[in-house]
């Protein structure tokens, strides 16, 4: 119990490292974006290469 008392006074000073990985998590949604859009491509060639 002692150690998952650790993190939380930690989390205080992480307050401020917490703005990266905001940013990470924006361009994560925008990759994502891309991906899902690449493979809705992808899903239509392969069914035209099929049809």
């Amino acid at each position: 119990m002692r150690e998952m008392q650790m993190p939380q006074q930690l989390s205080g000073t992480q307050s401020r490292p917490l703005d990266v990985p905001s940013n990470i998590t924006r361009r994560g949604e925008l990759v994502g974006a891309y991906v899902s859009k690449w493979r809705s491509c992808l899903l239509l060639a392969i069914e035209f290469s099929v049809g």
